[in-house]
């Protein structure tokens, strides 16, 4: 075996060495690519929560307003029969 032969055998080990790295490198990313995915899932479901809870809010607010404004209304129409009885 001549030098010429043993670089070309080490040129070639050399080659599966960053092959098998790189396909760890490609595993990696993967696995990173799947966590980021499962994130960005999570963040969607919070942020409809957050939408649905934002609403479900709004619309208790304006369940009160509307029972305030109610009371207020029976309110004046009393205070009115009074003053004109």
């Amino acid at each position: 075996m001549n030098k010429n032969d043993t670089t070309m055998e080490q040129e070639n080990l050399d080659v599966e060495n960053l092959q098998k790295q790189l396909e760890v490198v490609r595993a990696l990313c993967r696995s990173k690519e799947l966590e980021i995915a499962d994130l960005n899932a999570k963040v969607a479901l919070y942020k409809e929560k957050l939408r649905n809870a934002q609403m479900e809010a709004s619309s208790r607010s304006m369940e009160k307003e509307s029972v305030y404004k109610y009371c207020i209304e029976q309110l004046c129409k009393a205070l009115e029969r009074r003053c004109y009885d």
